[in-house]
This record gives C-alpha cells, structure tokens and sequence, in this order.
C-alpha cells in the first residue's frame, strides 16, 4: 500500500511538472530508426509520464503508437485507471515483468524513467546488453541528479506530499491516513528520493557503462537536458542498431522551448 501510494505520487508530480517533455524527440528518433511503432516501458510505477508523452507523442507522428506499461510489483489501480483514460492507446501488464529478464514476447523500444537508478550497475548493463542483443531500441530517462542541488531539492518533499494528496486521483482514504495521521508516505518519499539521488548514474557513468565491445553495434547518445520545469536537467541514454545505409547516428537539435542552451550532450558511435 505505501509503495502504491509513493508511486501515485510520483507519477502525479511527473505530470504535474513535466521534467520528460525532451524525451519525446528522442523516443522519435528511436521510433524511426529501429522499431515499428511499438514501446514496452519497464518499471512503470504508477504510470509515469506516459499519460501526456503518449498524446504528444502521437500528435507529432501523426499516427497511433503502442505503449505497454509493466512493473516487477504493478500498482494495477493506478495502471487501470491510467489506461481507462488514455482511451486503448495504453495497456499494462497485470503480471510481474523483471526488467533484469523481460520475456521475448514484449517487442519496441524499450524505456525506463525515473527507474535506472534502483538497479547496480551490474544489473543496469544486463538492461542494456539485453537490449542490444535481442536488437531493439532503448531510451532510459531520470530526472534525479547525484548533486547538493537535487538533495536540497528532495528535502522539500515531504512539504509537496502533504500540499499535493487531496488531488491525486483515484482518492483514497488509507492515503490521507498515512500522510496527515499517521505521516508514512511523506517519509516513504523522502527516503526514495534521498536514495534515488545519491544512486543516480551520471552521464559519464553511463558513458563507461557502454565501452563493452558488445555494444558497439549500436548508435548511443548519452547526455544532460535542462526542462523549464525544473532545475535538475533530464538525463538521457538512447541507443538503437547501426545503419549502414542511411546518416542516422547525428542527434535532432534541441527542441524549443524544452531545451536550454545550457543543455549538453554526447553521441557515442561505437
């Protein structure tokens, strides 16, 4: 019941603020290179972005896309409420779906938000080889930062928690219970948060994380993008197979008004 209640949370501040409005260029560029319409979004939570990116998402493809929502521990109130709104263009998985050991039938691009961090980087490179080896498309996204800044920045949600339950749909009673009366959640979330910062990889982690000789089949751009919403940018990995035939390893300008000048980033071509 708390992890559901930090996962509503969570994906309510997501929507709220929007920090993964720059991820829509990239799932684009995956989309295109690699994959038919088709995303698997792992470690899916309570929905995430997924809501609003999907719509946005759609609109500028002109076409419909397919996003399947799972999680090894799915908040299925929250996922079914999500996918009764979005109106058949999300489904989810009621099952348990290990990111660590996704089965063969889940194809598209996979994405992670907000969710690299929870796994060692043993595991996070299995995410990845995995990736690569059954050739589809990856797109991993956080908006958590191992810096003072984003710590201060965490400290103060506890305060969010509190000023933000009475509008997280669908109400609960047990939520107001354990925010107001007995404060479990406000806690819950402070000490998610706390760890997601100090375990957030960097980008020059990622970086490391991908001069395996395994990898080099792929196209990957590892980088920083700061959002309007937020002073702690979006960091970004997208990788998807090399083609020879067409000039697809250079990265889209920044969009505006998402993208900062301050923004930095890095292709590597393996």
């Amino acid at each position: 019941m708390i992890r559901d209640a930090v996962t509503d949370f969570l994906a309510f501040l997501v929507r709220a603020g929007k920090p993964y409005a720059p991820a829509i260029r990239w799932l684009n560029l995956v989309l295109d290179e690699c994959e038919p319409d088709q995303i698997t979004d792992l470690c899916s939570g309570g929905g995430g972005p997924w809501p609003s990116l999907l719509r946005a998402l759609m609109a500028g493809r002109k076409r419909d896309v397919s996003v399947c929502l799972t999680d090894k521990y799915p908040n299925v109130r929250a996922l079914s409420a999500e996918v009764k709104r979005a109106e058949g263009a999300l489904t989810f998985l009621a099952g348990s779906v290990d990111a660590t050991g996704i089965p063969l039938e889940l194809g598209g691009v996979r994405t992670l938000f907000t969710a690299f961090h929870h796994f060692a980087p043993e595991q996070a490179r299995a995410i990845v080889q995995d990736a690569v080896r059954q050739r589809h498309g990856i797109c991993v996204f956080e908006v958590t930062q191992r810096s003072l800044m984003a710590v201060a920045l965490t400290c103060l949600s506890p305060l969010i928690v509190l000023f933000v339950t009475p509008f997280i749909r669908p109400f609960r009673l047990s939520r107001v219970l354990f925010t107001y009366i007995i404060p479990l959640i406000p806690l819950a979330v402070l000490f998610d948060g706390m760890v997601s910062c100090l375990r957030t990889y960097s980008p020059d982690d990622l970086r490391e994380m991908l001069r395996e000789t395994s990898l080099q089949a792929y196209t990957w751009h590892v980088g920083e993008e700061q959002t309007q919403s937020s002073p702690i940018p979006m960091t970004y990995l997208v990788g998807y197979p090399k083609r020879s035939a067409r000039p697809s390893t250079v990265a889209p300008e920044p969009a505006k008004p998402y993208a900062s000048p301050t923004s930095s980033g890095a292709a590597l071509a393996g």
